[in-house]
């Protein structure tokens, strides 16, 4: 299945009717659901570096649209309800009610109208969702392990710092698609290149087993999205020589 800015957006608030919160909740709590936001306080802020990213897919979405050979005016309707949702306080201050009664069976289904007019342009290929899952899993395990483990404490405050920004990553992709794994990677990449006397210290061979085996797992969804194994081919196999000996 292909995946473009539209059919991303379209997923969403597709999905504001689909979870199941109070009409008397706050709308943080819906998007946290949205989101798949996880419980804990480490996970407290998810939703506010979510929310620049969502605003930035409402813009590109209209954007997308707009650069279509089609009737603006018609396709485009109902996107002033989507716009409403750019102003934050939909995002805390609003209750979900709000955002439910926003988004309106007509304002889906025109959108659903831009997803099929969208067939026409690039797209990536979506990231299985179970692949999404065993990521996390796989990250969450090895966050679990690394709080538990006497490491050096700089080195594991590098450690549960990538962690953290892959977890977000893994959210953020329901927004960004690729974009978000092909960020974190370079990101993650280059913590490794900047701590690499500190991550080769005596008796790191588990951590960085896991850093690896993480990195490798991030390219090869990569590698899903953009249908090439260039990425796999060329940059995988220098993780040996990114990672401290």
């Amino acid at each position: 299945m292909e995946t473009t800015s539209i059919k991303r957006l379209y997923d969403i608030l597709k999905e504001v009717h689909q979870v199941t919160v109070d009409v008397s909740a706050m709308a943080l709590e819906g998007w946290e659901k949205v989101f798949r936001i996880p419980d804990g306080s480490e996970y407290a802020d998810s939703v506010f570096l979510i929310y620049p990213e969502f605003i930035k897919l409402i813009k590109k979405a209209k954007e997308d649209i707009q650069s279509l050979e089609i009737n603006h005016d018609l396709y485009l309707r109902y996107y002033s309800n989507i716009e409403k949702l750019t102003d934050i306080k939909s995002f805390y201050k609003q209750k979900w009610s709000y955002v439910t009664a926003t988004i309106t069976d007509h304002t889906l289904e025109h959108l659903e109208f831009c997803v099929d007019a969208m067939a026409q342009l690039p797209s990536e290929e979506a990231v299985p969702e179970d692949d999404l899952i065993n990521l996390k899993n796989d990250v969450n395990k090895i966050l679990d392990d690394v709080l538990e483990k006497n490491i050096e404490p700089n080195l594991k405050k590098v450690i549960v710092s990538l962690l953290e920004e892959i977890n977000l990553a893994i959210i953020i992709y329901k927004i960004n698609g690729v974009e978000s794994f092909q960020k974190v990677w370079e990101l993650s990449v280059g913590k490794l290149i900047l701590n690499r006397d500190l991550i080769d210290g005596p008796g790191n061979e588990e951590e960085k087993s896991w850093l690896g085996n993480i990195l490798q797992k991030i390219g090869e969804l990569i590698n899903i999205a953009v249908g090439t194994k260039e990425l796999l081919q060329t940059v995988l196999p220098m993780l040996p020589a990114i990672l401290p000996k």
